[in-house]
């Protein structure tokens, strides 16, 4: 009885969304707010959308989509009357727990997506949470009603013009704030204490903040859904998308003018399958990566990107090339702890042999795990640093250098009997015993990223060059039989003939006219895609260059005696640009 009576109090909340600016005429829906694979509490919240009168150009807002109804796209601009404010109000006005998930397709690289206010503070307890994009990577904000915040940083960039979904997490028990983009899973141990729930009695701002200081999120959003538990840590994108039914995606939303597009480009998340190494009883495995699902062609020479996958059924090679945006996350679910394990990859390493092969991420935050690990070439020489307990617990050095241009086999081999890492360039290695202060033992269950490392606190250049047939094997291999059984899921690498550069061939921007805004900061993140001498024309000319190659945002334009100089780059920031030179940063935008 207690519950029905429950049940029945938690239909009485309201929920509105606020003079939105619409040229169609928009009708009264239901959304849900329920907890997650548990139903046992769940409840619908009825809300109404009032139409301003029409503003020329502008984008409406429709409904968020609930399961039961087909998913919309809301499209939001600067505009600060384009925003959408959601109206909660609970019986109990706490959460224990709480699971935030949407889907986002930014236009710009910073601005705040959703802000939380509590209307009543209320003592020890959660009572603001922002979500915003710093810099293409997600920014979550906590805080506490006396002042105090948390504050946490994704692994993953989100790429401008391509979907992502995000899913964040905030656990009263242990305190901890998940936050998952795509595939990749950040997990960030909060500073205040663990008995404090969420007030959920109060607004949630879309494409809104209150700091003046900030700026709006500009781009498309969809798929929004709260949950009174928290999100299981690695939950597959597409489990998450699931719950949204797409018979109206992708493709413009009813009544939506053509000056409001609504296209997507989204391909599914990564399908990882198991296969069995050889017959019998055994435990050894390697994870196999299948293409996902969706309408995006996949993009050509096989260029790692975040929303890539590794394809073995092709042809089985992928080049990184060293951008904050290539990189490749992959999900790594085997949570038995303490197993032998062999990590072999072959790596085809452009000069001058440099940076981060690839990093693994333990979804597991125990002391007595090893929580990271990276490997990373260092002047042609193979670096693999293990940490535990966040600091650096073994650095291990291979003495035989990997040449540039060709191909070799790189392998990790830790045995649990011995408490020995060992690391292998082709069929030379050395090894070194793990004795960490806080234990040593290994964990399959966390993310392995290639390329670019996503972790704000490592620094290492991205890797720059081919990687093919990475293979985690449950088991210790020597060099020659890991060589061997990897090649099996290979074609041959020596007929693998990888171009130049070949991820600089397609524009991810085409859409016509575009402009060019002078900036005066240096910038804090990204990376140069690369210098071009071309005949003494214009600026113009080179920004036109930069909309032909791939992620390029942002170019300094130099004039020389006989030609002029075009620098290309892959970041942009709000608070502009300035190279070490002092010649200015160009911002390429769309009109």
């Amino acid at each position: 009885m207690a519950n029905i009576f429950l049940r029945v109090l938690l239909l009485l909340f309201s929920l509105d969304i606020l003079r939105v600016n619409s040229d169609v005429d928009l009708m009264s829906t239901l959304t849900y707010f329920w907890p997650f694979c548990n139903d046992s509490m769940a409840f619908e919240i009825k809300y109404q959308f009032d139409a301003d009168k029409p503003k020329k150009g502008s984008c409406p807002l429709l409904d968020i989509g609930p399961p039961e109804l087909p998913v919309n796209v809301f499209l939001f601009d600067d505009d600060p009357k384009n925003v959408a404010t959601i109206r909660m109000k609970s019986y109990t006005g706490l959460w224990d727990d709480l699971g935030l998930v949407f889907r986002i397709s930014p236009e710009t690289n910073q601005g705040v997506i959703l802000e939380y206010v509590a209307e009543k503070v209320k003592k020890d307890t959660v009572n603001s949470v922002t979500v915003e994009l710093q810099n293409n990577c997600i920014l979550v904000t906590i805080g506490y009603d006396d002042g105090t915040q948390d504050v946490g940083l994704s692994r993953t960039r989100i790429e401008l013009w391509s979907w992502a979904v995000v899913a964040i997490s905030r656990a009263k028990s242990s305190g901890q704030l998940v936050i998952q983009v795509g595939l990749s899973v950040q997990v960030i141990n909060t500073t205040a204490p663990t008995t404090l729930p969420f007030n959920d009695d109060g607004k949630l701002y879309v494409s809104y903040t209150s700091d003046a200081k900030k700026t709006f999120f500009q781009g498309r959003f969809c798929c929004l859904a709260m949950f009174t538990s928290v999100i299981p840590i690695g939950t597959d994108p597409q489990t998450i998308i699931s719950l949204f039914k797409e018979n109206n995606w992708p493709g413009q939303a009813p009544g939506v003018k053509s000056s409001c597009p609504l296209g997507v480009d989204y391909r599914g998340p990564p399908v990882v399958k198991l296969w069995p190494l050889q017959t019998g009883p055994t435990s050894s495995f390697a994870y196999d990566v299948v293409e996902g699902s969706g309408p995006l062609a996949p993009p050509d020479f096989n260029c790692f990107r975040s929303r890539d996958v590794f394809d073995y059924t092709n042809t089985s090679v992928g080049y990184l090339d060293g951008s904050v945006f290539s990189y490749l996350t992959l999900p790594v679910s085997q949570p038995a702890i303490a197993t032998d394990l062999t990590i072999a990859i072959f790596v085809r390493p452009d000069p001058p042999v440099e940076g981060l092969v690839l990093e693994f991420d333990s979804y597991s935050q125990k002391p007595d795990v090893i929580s990271k690990m990276s490997m990373k070439l260092d002047s042609g020489l193979v670096v693999v640093d293990l940490y535990n307990n966040g600091a650096l617990c073994l650095s291990l050095t291979n003495s035989q250098a990997v040449p540039a241009n060709n191909w070799s086999l790189v392998q990790l081999v830790y045995t649990t009997a011995i408490n020995t890492v060992a690391l292998y360039v082709n069929e030379s290695g050395n090894s070194n015993v793990l004795n960490c202060s806080r234990g040593s033992a290994l964990t399959l269950n966390g993310t392995i990223t290639l390329g670019q490392g996503q972790n704000s606190s490592v620094y290492d250049a991205g890797y720059h060059g081919s990687a093919a047939c990475l293979t985690i094997f449950q088991g210790v291999l020597d060099a020659p039989s890991a060589m061997s059984k990897t090649r099996e899921r290979c074609i041959t690498l020596n007929k693998v003939v990888v171009p130049a550069a070949p991820c600089n061939k397609t524009t991810s921007l085409k859409r016509g006219k575009f402009k060019m805004v002078a900036e005066n900061l240096k910038p804090d993140v990204g990376l140069k895609l690369s210098v071009e001498d071309m005949p003494t024309r214009s600026l113009v000319d080179c920004s036109s260059r930069c909309r032909q190659v791939n992620y390029c945002r942002s170019v300094t334009y130099k004039k020389l005696n006989a030609s002029s100089q075009c620098s290309l780059y892959d970041y942009v920031t709000k608070q502009g640009l300035m190279s070490d030179t002092g010649s200015r940063y160009y911002v390429i935008t769309e009109t």
